[in-house]
């Protein structure tokens, strides 16, 4: 997909922050930037020396999507260490061990890389991760895959991901390491790191404080039970003194299936808290703030790099070959069941079959990258799509107009700016989204013009969203008549709409997600550095700069 882009805008942390004050360890499955032998240098990479003689020339890239280029800003900012799998193939080469300063250019923290045997690649990240937990966190039941090697691995993963964090602290390294931190906060990210907080209880000193945050939708109980591994997750979440969500949905179906799953728990709703005893007894009581913040974007710098004169909307019409009086109709997602791409392009082919007026006046431009191809589902996933936009311009083309083009290899930041502002319509039509970045950024990109999204409401911007135009993805004809809708909006009724959700976008940007686990941190028992008042879901916040 695209090289989408955020980072910590406008307000700053308070001086009394606690992300100021403490060393600082993000723990994510991807990695910030990714090393790897080339021959030739690429858009957005840079060359590093070759190690020696004839050996090959060694790229470093920028890794995309929305985790780590909201984070990376953060880390550039405050400093301290990100643990992250090493998955390019020259990423061991370029430290022995496996940690680098980044970024290259000038580094200011540490990239610390877990290195993985493939085995274990296989059956955690492309097994259990992505083929048991995604589809079940995106309520597709039907399509979770689970092999017994699977969960073992997930166990591995976690387990060597705990060592490593400790190693990043100075934890249970030999004679003549440097002292432990006795502060650290460790900030683990998504759902590939279920049980990591467990393996960190008992292990990091009692002043450090572990936080996570869950990026994708959390399941209703119902769902949840379908995992034989339920309890073992709802206890490695539970381990961690703050646990974040996007949406109060997903927090009141974590704390219903904690109450529901684990008797042992005491649950207060109000508060958003959660006491744990383990049955076993062997750990003393665990205490977890569970709260929820939209991660959003970089809103300003998103409209303001959109305005910049290197953005060209009538650069990216010519490029695909689209007439300036045609509509055009976005779409920008990974190729993923989640996306609802499917169901979306059949109701594009409705459209066209029941307004012919449509014929040779809009295309659909979809910006679909391939995505997890090792996973058997993702392979034939994308084959159908690829028979769908077939089957649609074979029907409905002509010699002077593609209906459906599909753009299946990634697009740079700047060109993906361009089609936003080209884009008379963005369509989002996930079956199941955590949140959904791309609408944000369109809105962003748009937000002094014109344009329309249609959203699923099955995505969670749209919770966010007041003025964008809902439809049901599993609902053809809906959906048809919905695209019709925003396509013929008057210019007053888009100005309206744009404007109301341009402030939602404003409200949940990504330096408030930032600060709002820094308000949780100041308010959580060993960090209390200030006075703080209850947030609105019963949270409690401090001065948020």
């Amino acid at each position: 997909m695209s090289d989408s882009r955020s980072s910590t805008p406008d307000r700053p942390l308070p001086e009394s922050s606690p992300l100021r004050e403490r060393e600082l360890v993000v723990v994510s499955n991807r990695e910030p930037y990714v090393h790897s032998y080339s021959t030739q240098s690429q858009s957005d990479s840079s060359a590093t020396s070759a190690p020696s003689g004839d050996d090959p020339e060694i790229s470093v890239e920028r890794s995309t999507g929305g985790l780590t280029t909201a984070l990376d800003p953060v880390l550039q900012r405050l400093g301290g260490t990100w643990v992250a799998w090493g998955s390019g193939d020259a990423d061991a080469a370029v430290a022995d061990d496996g940690t680098v300063g980044v970024p290259p250019d000038e580094p200011a923290y540490d990239l610390e890389r877990v290195f993985l045997e493939e085995s274990t690649v296989e059956d955690y990240y492309y097994g259990y991760s992505n083929s048991t937990l995604w589809p079940l966190c995106h309520g597709d039941l039907g399509r979770i895959r689970s092999e017994p090697s699977h969960w073992p691995a997930y166990v591995r993963a976690n387990e060597r991901f705990a060592d490593a964090v400790l190693e990043s602290v100075g934890s249970g390294l030999g004679p003549g390491t440097e002292a432990p931190s006795q502060d650290p906060i460790v900030w683990i990210q998504d759902y590939h790191f279920a049980l990591l907080g467990d393996r960190l209880r008992g292990r990091l000193p009692d002043s450090a404080v572990v936080a996570q945050f869950w990026h994708v939708p959390w399941p209703s109980p119902d769902d949840l039970r379908v995992s034989p591994n339920a309890t073992a997750l709802l206890e490695g979440l539970l381990a961690t003194d703050l646990l974040g969500f996007h949406l109060e949905e997903y927090r009141r179906n974590f704390l219903e299936s904690v109450d529901r799953l684990l008797p042992s728990a005491s649950v207060d709703r109000e508060a958003g808290t959660v006491r744990y005893v383990a049955d076993d007894g062997q750990q003393p009581p665990s205490l977890t703030r569970v709260y929820a913040q939209p991660i959003g974007i970089d809103a300003s710098g998103v409209r303001d790099e959109a305005m910049s004169p290197a953005v060209s909307p009538e650069s990216v019409r010519a490029d695909y070959n689209l007439a300036p009086s045609d509509d055009l109709l976005l779409g920008v997602e990974r190729l993923d069941y989640a996306k609802g791409i499917r169901k979306r392009l059949r109701a594009f082919e409705h459209l066209l079959e029941t307004r012919p007026e449509w014929r040779g006046a809009v295309t659909h431009l979809m910006v679909s990258t391939p995505s997890r191809e090792g996973i058997p589902e993702y392979e034939i996933y994308s084959q159908q799509v690829r028979e769908r936009v077939a089957a649609v311009n074979d029907r409905f083309g002509t010699d002077d107009w593609t209906p459906v083009r599909h753009v299946a290899e990634p697009v740079d930041w700047e060109r993906l700016l361009a089609l936003y502002r080209a884009a008379d319509a963005l369509v989002v039509s996930s079956r199941r989204d955590g949140l959904n970045l791309v609408a944000m950024e369109y809105v962003a990109a748009n937000a002094s013009e014109s344009g329309a999204v249609v959203g699923s409401e099955f995505a969670g911007v749209n919770d966010l969203f007041e003025g964008s135009i809902e439809i049901n993805p599993y609902d053809v004809c809906g959906t048809a008549t919905e695209i019709d809708r925003a396509l013929q909006l008057d210019p007053d009724d888009q100005h309206d709409r744009l404007r109301s959700m341009w402030h939602a976008v404003q409200r949940n940007d990504v330096g408030e997600w930032v600060r709002r686990l820094d308000r949780e941190l100041a308010a959580h028992p060993s960090l209390a550095v200030t006075t703080c008042e209850p947030d609105a879901d019963g949270g409690r916040s401090g001065d948020s700069g």
